[in-house]
């Protein structure tokens, strides 16, 4: 029978502790995954399974992988290696990883860094593009919007619109902290769109102010009119700046994503 079995991450195969004997969640240190029910058959990982290193064996470039070396009938766990997922063999544990402009290479050759699906969506979702056709939007039908939100049920879905994304937040940021920049990034994207589609109706509106009131422009309070709706639009543009600077920012680290 194997001894020394060390608690580790479904995940990434790193070492979990908890802080709470059995009262708190097991937490990785490596990918920030938290639960309750931890890997028992793992080992505490050496190498990062993010960077790339040579195998000693095959000579190929590649990441290391958890893999099982030894399995305990009578225990039912498994012991685990990081491995070479080209010849299967164990990599030593202080085996260097290449550079970072040479590993940028050879996962361009390999494909490895083409972006999927939800990359290429969140991409898009996010560019000046998306941004512009929903300002359009907001410019032609943000008065039917408007018009048409006495429609959802008042006052359960606004009332209870706040304590549901406080729960949700608070789900992910104890359940599923591993991915909370996908939805720190979901959400300020989620901003984004209701900013553009108020910068597009903004716009409609001073638009039909300054050609209503055309004809009165000396009086002072249609100046007023007309400066408090320039001043509204000239800080939404802003917040839109800072919102895409953030979501640019939120970028970086989604490049993983399939």
């Amino acid at each position: 029978m194997l001894s020394d079995y060390e608690p580790s991450c479904p995940h990434c195969g790193g070492l979990v502790t908890r802080r709470l004997w059995i009262l708190s969640l097991w937490t990785c240190a490596r990918c920030d995954w938290r639960g309750f029910s931890p890997s028992w058959g793992g080992r505490i990982i050496y190498l990062d399974p993010r960077r790339t290193y040579e195998c000693p064996e095959c000579g190929n470039y590649v990441k290391p992988k958890l893999e099982t070396t030894v399995y305990d009938v009578d225990d039912h766990k498994a012991f685990k290696e990081q491995s070479c997922p080209r010849c299967h063999r164990p990599l030593p544990h202080e085996l260097k990883p290449l550079p970072e402009s040479l590993s940028f290479k050879q996962g361009q050759a390999e494909g490895s860094l083409k972006p999927g699906r939800l990359q290429n969506f969140l991409n898009v979702a996010g560019s000046t593009a998306a941004k512009s056709t929903l300002a359009i939007v907001g410019l032609v039908a943000g008065n039917w919007l408007l018009g048409n939100l006495y429609k959802i049920a008042y006052p359960w879905f606004y009332v209870g619109f706040p304590p549901v994304l406080f729960g949700l937040s608070l789900l992910v940021w104890l359940r599923a902290r591993n991915r909370i920049k996908l939805y720190a990034y979901l959400l300020l994207l989620s901003i984004s769109w209701i900013v553009s589609l108020s910068i597009g109706n903004i716009t409609g509106g001073f638009v039909q102010a300054v050609g209503g009131l055309l004809p009165f422009y000396s009086n002072p309070y249609v100046l007023a009119y007309w400066i408090d709706y320039f001043v509204i639009l000239v800080l939404l543009v802003f917040v839109q700046t800072r919102i895409s600077a953030m979501i640019a920012q939120s970028r970086v680290g989604l490049n993983t994503i399939r």
